[in-house]
């Protein structure tokens, strides 16, 4: 065996203490080439992260350098700061679990420093959701607000362009914000705002701010479901008649099932018993005494007003050539809704058939119930009474023709058109009038409704 000479052992001895100074994890070894200290040996960070700043000093002359736990490289980062400092910078924990991990500051043949740092675990998983990603304003501008939900709490900005949207503030997951009046002159202009949420970590979420110069008339649809054969039936039409005689802005669908038509609407909402009324396809309302209806009707089309107020407007009109009869439709709309929906309902009216009635017929004089002339009776829809797919966008028009082939019986000089938009319910939907039965079963509301009768044509309807 080769033997090593004195200066030999000597030289790899010098090598292996040399070796020996290198940082190793989890040891801090004292050597004789001296040693690196740092201000703290702990640091407890809360699960937000911070920036914290160490003094780390080494014998004069040598250079200092660092190293994080393979583990830990995702979320601590050290970088030199002025002089001897350090900045250690630790990210948020966005899991529900503490963490720990170790620094090293070392030098050439000296013993390192340690610097053990300690995260907690975050509160809740991280998440972000908004009650809506588009809100209408009126001309008259206000306050308007959506709910926020997340954690950690995000940040809000106002995005360049929307300077008429200020007072932006966030309390108890409410987002609050003002919207200035406009007064322009011209009907039917729009503008949009955009209000993005900003998460700590993630991309931010878009809320679409839209205003109009001025307010589409909101007008709503009572639907009425009945039968001939229904002795009831007529006192709900006489409380329908006397709120259309109190507003104007009420437009009648009657479901029959007993005249031919499609029915199909009883099935959606499971009616089961005549008569039965709804307002715009969310608030059902039954008979009682005719003063209490025609309240309940009111208090469904007013809600409607207040705190639905319609998005879009129509331009539609209605022909007849022959057998067949076309609907064109054009909707303006405030909002971009990619689930908006879009109905065509063809409806009839003075059709005369005998009519059941449980009352006291002398009591109304006026109405023979053995040739009862039946109105706003449905008959047919080309896109199904719940609607079709027609997204809108903000400021925009979009089109679409309809045709009906129409039947012998009917008498085309007494055909209207019902059309109306159909949009989603918002997160929290109003439901305040205390007789009235609420349903979501069509998975949207009526936002607007207007009637055209055949041969004739109707406007964008500004306030």
């Amino acid at each position: 065996m080769k033997k090593l000479s004195a200066l030999s052992l000597c030289a790899f001895m010098g090598a292996a203490l040399v070796l020996s100074c290198e940082p190793v994890e989890g040891e801090n070894e004292d050597v004789s080439g001296g040693s690196v200290s740092a201000s703290v040996s702990e640091i407890s960070v809360p699960e937000e992260g911070l920036v914290e700043t160490l003094v780390v000093e080494a014998p004069e002359g040598l250079e200092i350098s660092t190293k994080v736990e393979s583990t830990a490289k995702t979320w601590i980062s050290v970088s030199p700061a002025e002089g001897n400092q350090f900045e250690i910078t630790v990210a948020r924990n966005e899991a529900t679990k503490s963490r720990k991990a170790k620094v090293f500051f070392s030098a050439p043949a000296c013993a390192s420093a340690i610097v053990v740092v300690s995260q907690a675990a975050a509160a809740q998983e991280k998440h972000l959701s908004v009650s809506t990603t588009s809100i209408s304003a009126t001309h008259h501008g206000g306050t308007l607000s959506f709910n926020v939900d997340a954690y950690p709490q995000p940040s809000f900005e106002i995005a360049e362009g929307s300077e008429w949207i200020s007072a932006l503030s966030f309390s108890d997951g409410v987002c609050s914000f003002d919207v200035a009046a406009w007064d322009s002159q011209e009907y039917g202009q729009v503008r949009t705002g955009v209000i993005n949420v900003v998460p700590v970590n993630g991309e931010p979420v878009s809320v679409s701010v839209t205003q109009s110069s001025s307010e589409f008339v909101r007008r709503s649809l009572v639907t009425k479901f009945t039968g001939t054969w229904c002795g009831y039936c007529p006192f709900m039409s006489f409380a329908i008649e006397e709120a259309m005689e109190k507003n104007s802005r009420i437009v009648p669908m009657y479901v029959y099932d007993d005249l031919g038509g499609d029915d199909s609407l009883a099935k959606v909402f499971g009616i089961s018993g005549f008569p039965t009324g709804l307002v715009d396809f969310r608030g059902l309302f039954s008979n009682g005494n005719q003063s209490a209806t025609v309240a309940c009707i009111e208090g469904l089309v007013q809600e409607s007003s207040e705190s639905y107020p319609s998005a879009t407007s129509f331009e539609a009109g209605v022909k007849v050539d022959g057998s067949t009869l076309t609907v064109d439709v054009s909707v303006l709309s405030v909002v971009s809704e990619p689930a908006m929906k879009l109905a065509v309902v063809l409806v009839e009216n003075g059709i005369v058939k005998d009519q059941k009635f449980n009352g006291n017929a002398s009591d109304y004089p006026e109405i023979d119930f053995n040739n009862y002339v039946h109105d706003h009776v449905v008959r047919v829809s080309p896109t199904g009474c719940t609607g079709e797919s027609f997204p809108v966008e903000a400021g925009k028009i979009s089109s679409k023709s309809y045709s009906v082939e129409l039947e012998q019986s009917w008498d085309a000089s007494k055909l209207e058109a019902i059309i109306f938009t159909l949009r989603p319910f918002p997160a929290s939907p109003v439901q305040a009038v205390s007789r009235a039965k609420y349903t979501n079963k069509a998975g949207a509301y009526v936002d607007n409704v207007v009637s055209v009768k055949a041969g004739e044509s109707v406007s964008y309807d500004f306030q």
